[in-house]
């Protein structure tokens, strides 16, 4: 006799759990639930796979196994009958069990107030084994925001640190698409690589519930992982489990952890909600290595980083073609190099839009993919009614994307929608606290609609969790100026410059406000050099043409837009709204220039 658990989501037999993968679970739970009823296909298609296209075979498959474990000989229709061409019927006896009838069947577990569950689980027969226990309070506050941690990597063999960070990335999307909880974003958890303090004051730092941490390891084919679930609140692990697979089952893995975790928090998932859960963007165990490796390189955030993560994620896309999530992170990497000093933008943006737009042709729910066209159209396009378009149906996709959010802030200050903006910054703020750009971002539309003080106040902030932080000095140097306080303007556009970035545009940055500050040759000579190097960054033609506004030198100031405007440079969505330009609006050449980039007012 078996006996099944749906709010654990467990198939028990003599007290002793039967290991069944999370669909083919699913699968029985519809035909007991509809137990004596023909349910067609189409039902069972829709409701085990609704945002996809899935074959019959797959549910064929999913019935197979479940015949095998059941126990059912070839030609015995003991549970499962089947309806030729129509779909399938649940023929067993089914008795209902109050709660003493099912403690009295399952000895090894109890259903009081403490509960402590241990499961025996295969995805496979052979494939991939897994142990865990639960452990639940009725006393225990709610868990509304959770951290997954990176991986601890155990490996011995060089060059897998990535598998960490990786395992984690994969994690937090698969969280991420439960609406219940919020999920810090992969940029939060990645300063904790490595040796770290202990878990709990890392979750009270990225001020969440409970934290989600484990180890990992790689070795002859295999991948065992190792981990619990920390509540914050009381220091106690609410679940702790250990998973070995082929590392060829790494999806069945995830599936496997990502419901545990959900069981865990008391969450109630729908079919729908653990259909997008359990959702895979390849079958491909090799793609998905690569694509892991790529995300490990482009979540260094320079120039070397991203462009190896663009190798691994073209590799990835090599061993499958319709891999969505490895489009979506080609084209982060070159949206990142085309706004930064890494690449041309006329190269890197037309390649980041290719990718975001071969994404959404393989999966148009991808908020990801909508986020990252969504960029392009803004920074590259300046087609600011399509970026919008795109940001809202990013955000209304997964509204807890904080990336989405901040980027669709940027956009509301360079149109001067400054109210609207701080809205976004802050919940991309509350999404990811600890982010130190989201938190310099804060300070943008307080900096462009030229409240100096807020932004001052915010930019300290953000240096007092992160010194530094090139941005935050960057910023907090704008403001400085703007008030006359040209000695701690100084001081800080002399940090963000630092030892690497002398011909770079942090140093025209430096340039502009020795002009402002009067010392005028130490301007012209740090221009100098800019201008004798053979070949600049896109954003120093952008900001040159800022430094030579300070010195009154209009048509210089005019001659470098042009030149930055021609190469599309990034920072030209910003030229409403700049300060530095100040003294360059009442020219006819700025309000053409604004004309033709779409800002006019």
């Amino acid at each position: 006799m078996f006996r099944i658990d749906p709010a654990e989501r467990l198939l028990l037999r003599a007290g002793k759990v039967v290991p069944l993968p999370p669909r083919v679970f699913d699968t029985l739970l519809l035909l007991i639930e509809n137990a004596g009823r023909a349910l067609p296909k189409e039902e069972l298609l829709q409701a085990l796979w609704p945002d996809s296209f899935v074959e019959e075979g797959s549910l064929a498959q999913n019935v197979s196994l479940l015949r095998k474990i059941l126990g059912e000989s070839s030609g015995e229709r003991q549970y499962i009958e089947t309806l030729p061409k129509r779909g399938y019927r649940f023929v067993a006896d089914i008795r209902r069990l109050n709660k003493e009838n099912a403690d009295s069947l399952d000895s090894g577990r109890t259903t009081a107030s403490h509960r402590t569950a241990t499961t025996a689980e295969k995805t496979n027969p052979e494939d991939v084994k897994a142990t865990s226990t639960l452990t639940e309070r009725e006393s225990d506050a709610s868990v509304t925001s959770i951290a997954v941690l990176p991986f601890i990597t155990l490996s011995a063999e060089p060059g897998e640190q990535y598998l960490g960070l990786g395992l984690a990335d994969a994690l937090i999307t698969q969280l991420g698409n439960i609406r219940q909880i919020i999920v810090r974003p992969t940029s939060a958890v990645r300063p904790y690589s490595g040796a770290r303090e202990d878990s709990v004051t890392v979750g009270r730092e990225l001020c969440v519930d409970a934290v989600l941490e484990g180890s990992i390891q790689h070795a002859d084919g295999r991948v065992r992982v190792t981990m619990r679930l920390v509540s914050i609140r009381d220091e106690i692990a609410r679940w702790s489990g250990k998973f070995d697979a082929d590392f060829t089952d790494i999806f069945a893995l995830q599936d496997s952890i990502a419901e545990r975790v959900a069981s865990a928090l008391v969450l109630k998932l729908s079919l729908e909600e653990r259909a997008r859960v359990t959702k895979h963007y390849t079958g491909n165990s090799k793609a998905y290595q690569t694509y892991m490796k790529g995300r490990y390189f482009w979540n260094k955030r320079n120039a070397a980083g991203l462009k190896k993560a663009i190798d691994f994620f073209n590799s990835s896309i090599e061993r499958d073609p319709t891999y969505a999530l490895a489009y979506t992170g080609l084209a982060d990497a070159y949206s990142l190099l085309g706004k930064s000093d890494g690449l041309a933008p006329r190269e890197a943006f037309p390649r980041a839009e290719a990718a975001a737009r071969k994404a959404l042709e393989i999966d148009d729910q991808l908020a990801e993919a909508h986020a990252s066209l969504a960029g392009v159209e803004y920074l590259y396009d300046w087609n600011w009614q399509k970026a919008e378009v795109s940001f809202k149906r990013a955000i209304e996709l997964n509204p807890h994307y904080a990336t989405a959010h901040h980027w669709y802030g940027c956009l509301l200050v360079s149109l001067e929608r400054f109210d609207e903006a701080v809205r976004e910054m802050k919940s991309a703020q509350e999404l990811d606290p600890l982010s130190p750009i989201i938190n310099a971002a804060v300070a943008l539309p307080c900096l462009y609609s030229r409240q100096y003080d807020h932004a001052i106040k915010q930019y300290r902030k953000t240096l007092d969790f992160e010194p530094n932080f090139i941005p935050a000095h960057w910023g907090l140097g704008l403001a400085y100026a703007q008030l006359g306080l040209y000695e701690e303007a100084i001081a800080e556009h002399q940090k963000a410059v630092g030892p690497t970035g002398a011909h770079t545009w942090r140093a025209a940055l430096l340039a502009a406000t020795y002009a402002v500050a009067g010392q005028r040759e130490k301007a012209r000579q740090v221009l100098d050099e800019l201008q004798a190097l053979p070949k600049r960054d896109s954003p120093t033609t952008y900001y040159l043409a800022a430094a030579y506004a300070r010195l009154n030198d209009k048509d210089r100031a005019f001659a470098w837009l042009e030149h930055a405007y021609r190469k599309r440079t990034a920072q030209i969505a910003d030229l409403r709204v700049e300060p530095e330009f100040d003294n360059l609006r009442s020219d006819p050449r700025f309000a053409d220039l604004l004309q033709r980039v779409g800002l006019a007012l």
